[in-house]
């Protein structure tokens, strides 16, 4: 992967640079962390995503939160992605992550898929990219 090498243990998010829902699922994310810094965010749209695609050739990679955890190299996508996030955050958010993941993923696949159709309502970003707080961009990187 192209990324860096700091942050060789953490989870890499890769989400929709041009969707406003992925947008504010992210700036959710990063305002939720507890004292660790779980993750990197990194665009779908960026050089360490296709960097990812071209490792896992044979991976159909859906229109979604893709997360990629560099420990393992285990790739997790719409649910499951999610989960494991909210896994990551402070409570009720951590709570909410263990509480999902006992129920049976298709349905939770379910609930995600309605709301992933939904989330182009949401007003598009101007750029891939937007000007990220100074105290934010340690949780970015795409190259």
């Amino acid at each position: 992967m192209q990324l860096k090498k700091h942050g060789q243990d953490k989870l890499i998010v890769f989400y929709d640079g041009k969707c406003g829902f992925c947008h504010f699922f992210v700036r959710f994310t990063i305002a939720k962390i507890g004292k660790k810094q779980p993750f990197i965010f990194s665009t779908q749209q960026g050089k360490a995503f296709k960097a990812l695609k071209e490792r896992f050739p044979d991976t159909d990679f859906p229109d979604s939160i893709v997360v990629l955890n560099r420990r393992d190299g285990k790739i997790s996508f719409k649910s499951e992605a999610i989960i494991l996030i909210l896994r990551f955050l402070r409570s009720p958010w951590k709570e909410i992550g263990s509480f999902l993941n006992i129920l049976p993923m298709r349905f939770v696949n379910l609930f995600y898929d309605c709301i992933a159709k939904v989330r182009r309502g949401f007003k598009k970003p101007q750029q891939a990219c937007p000007i990220v707080p100074k105290e934010w961009r340690k949780f970015f990187n795409d190259e």
